[in-house]
């Protein structure tokens, strides 16, 4: 390796950095620091950054060199800055871009910079406003406002207007951006109350709405699944209610669903599959409305692609629904419209579909209700181990030694309870 580095090694996320203009640029990934191959790579996409030829891919020992050129600075996610760095949008805009740049490395994933754009829009929105773009207005994060941030916070919580997750994820997201303004010296002195334990509060019970339910009524389902029946282009979205209650897949599940995973047995036709978030193996034996609905929307000689390993279901530019797709921060135009592109397809139908079937806000459930009102369907029967059943369904993790290496899976029985609650809702004859 050389004697000299033009970059450094950061041990935790194992990468080639470079902090030009108070902004960490993230080049190539190595197991090692020792990875020759690596900061080749790595230097090469660093001089490619700041715009010159690279001549050697390999630091040397430092040379004389009377008059030292420094390099052309170029950033990665943004060009120009629009408002100075001694306004509070000034600095926003740069602390976001230097998140913008560890998303980019694959450092942070998307929900946490929507996060923290989340939050500093919130500040700015609620205690500075238009005086962010005012010059010097940085010098606003005081101790009184930092306060008075926080009591807001606390006010808002205690009345049940924000989730104690959000309360404090508002918080912290500030704390940190004030903490990054003054390491930047974009801010001189750090407020004292920062980490005042004054300022923290513990959670507390939040009462439940009396109005609240956790699962789909029988009667609300066939009120779901009747109004999708009239429309000709709800027949996936079919297909996905009830594989989320026959089989209690999720969205993510139903994306990854490929045809190698049925199988016919007995006349009857299961799906077998390990759950990916578990590793459990489970078998779901299918309701007949389930193959009905399958034979209408494949056609119905499907059952002859059980050999292929092609997913089901896909999205009109033929990706599979459970892939994600990782997006570039340059294609973001704002703080608050930044979304994750993973399971957007089926969410966003069948709440559509929910709110268009159900007159009461209250019961508009997500999609993973199914797989809830399923399990609670299977664990209020009376049959033998309900609740061993139950947990067989959603293949949740062994809860002891026994479970996990002498017990075997009860699908005979769990089948059984399936094909009951099919006839019970209405969705097997």
């Amino acid at each position: 390796m050389p004697r000299k580095y033009e970059l450094s090694w950061d041990k935790t996320h194992r990468r080639w950095i470079k902090t030009i203009a108070g902004v960490k640029h993230y080049f190539e990934k190595a197991d090692r620091k020792a990875d020759i191959d690596a900061y080749k790579r790595s230097v090469a996409q660093y001089h490619q950054l700041i715009g010159q030829t690279l001549t050697s891919p390999i630091g040397h020992a430092p040379t004389p060199d009377p008059e030292p050129k420094s390099p052309k600075r170029r950033r990665t996610t943004s060009g120009s800055y629009k408002h100075p760095a001694t306004s509070m949008a000034g600095v926003v805009e740069r602390y976001f871009s230097h998140h913008h740049t560890r998303f980019d490395a694959g450092i942070i994933a998307a929900s946490t910079l929507t996060s923290k754009g989340w939050s500093m829009a919130y500040f700015i929105d609620q205690f500075v406003r238009t005086k962010a773009y005012k010059p010097d207005s940085i010098n606003l994060l005081d101790e009184m406002r930092f306060a008075g941030f926080n009591k807001h916070l606390r006010r808002r919580y205690k009345d049940n207007e924000l989730s104690f997750y959000t309360a404090k994820t508002h918080q912290t997201n500030v704390s940190q951006m004030i903490k990054w303004a003054w390491r930047q010296r974009h801010l001189e002195d750090l407020p004292r109350n920062l980490e005042d334990p004054e300022l923290r509060w513990n959670s507390h019970t939040r009462i439940k709405p009396p109005n609240k339910i956790d699962a789909y009524s029988t009667a609300q389902l066939h009120m779901i699944f009747n109004h999708a029946y009239n429309t000709e282009r709800w027949c996936d979205i079919r297909i996905f209610m009830l594989l989320g209650l026959n089989c209690g897949f999720t969205q993510s599940e139903i994306g990854s669903l490929r045809w190698s995973d049925f199988v016919i047995q007995d006349s009857s036709i299961y799906i077998e599959r390990v759950r990916p978030k578990t590793g459990i193996q489970g078998k779901w034996i299918l309701w007949s409305d389930t193959i009905h609905w399958m034979n209408i929307f494949f056609g119905p000689n499907w059952v002859t692609n059980l050999n292929s390993d092609k997913v089901l279901f896909t999205t009109q530019t033929g990706r599979s629904l459970a892939v994600g797709v990782q997006t570039q921060s340059k294609d973001f135009v704002a703080y608050n419209n930044i979304k994750s592109k993973n399971q957007t397809a089926i969410t966003r139908r069948w709440m559509r579909l929910v709110k268009s079937a159900l007159e009461d806000p209250s019961d508009y459930l997500s999609f993973k209700y199914l797989r809830k009102t399923g399990a609670s369907f299977l664990s209020n029967m009376d049959i033998n181990n309900a609740l061993r059943i139950s947990q067989c369904y959603l293949c949740h993790s062994f809860g002891s030694v026994a479970d996990k290496y002498y017990l075997q899976q009860q699908f005979q029985s769990q089948n059984d309870a399936i094909i009951q609650m099919g006839i019970e809702l209405g969705f097997h004859r």
